[in-house]
C-alpha cells in the first residue's frame, strides 16, 4: 500500500513538476532577447549548469526579491558566457564578459547592489555594445 502511494506522488511530481521559471522577452540596445526566467532557489542554483548551450539571442534571468549582492560561479557548464547585471531601475551596472568554465571554482559577485541577473552567450555583450548604463527592457 504505501508503494502506491509514493508511485501516485512520484507520478504527480513527473506529470505536474514545480516550476518557478517562465520566459519572456527582454530588449538590450534595440536587440530582442528571448529569456528563461529563473527565481527558485533552486533553479538559481542549478542555472545553466549542465546545459551544452544557448541559442543566438536567448540568455537565462535571476529574478531576486529585493536588491542583492549575489554570486556566480562556473561550477558544470560546458561553455563560456556573459554576465550582466541589472539593477532594480532596469539599467546594466556592470558586466564579466567571457566568463570561461575553467574559472570555477573562482566566483563572480557584482560591485554593488541588483535586483536581476543576465546570463548570456559569451561576447554577446560586446558584439551589442552592452555597458554599464543601458536600460534593459522587461
Amino acid at each position: 500500500m504505501r508503494s502506491i502511494g509514493f508511485a501516485i506522488l512520484l507520478a504527480i511530481l513527473l506529470l505536474f513538476p514545480m516550476r518557478t521559471h517562465y520566459l519572456m522577452t527582454a530588449v538590450i540596445n534595440g536587440t530582442p532577447l528571448k529569456l528563461e526566467v529563473v527565481s527558485g532557489r533552486a533553479e538559481k542554483i542549478r542555472g545553466l549548469s549542465g546545459r551544452e548551450f544557448l541559442g543566438e539571442n536567448q540568455g537565462m534571468l535571476f529574478v531576486y526579491e529585493k536588491e542583492t549582492q549575489p554570486s556566480f560561479w562556473m561550477k558544470d557548464m560546458g561553455f563560456s558566457l556573459d554576465i550582466i547585471w541589472i539593477s532594480s531601475e532596469k539599467k546594466v551596472v556592470g558586466v564579466e564578459v567571457e566568463v570561461s568554465p575553467a574559472t570555477y571554482p573562482a566566483k563572480f559577485t557584482p560591485d554593488t547592489f541588483v535586483q536581476w541577473v543576465l546570463e548570456v552567450n559569451a561576447g554577446w555583450a560586446e558584439k551589442h555594445g552592452v555597458s554599464a548604463g543601458d536600460a534593459v527592457e522587461f
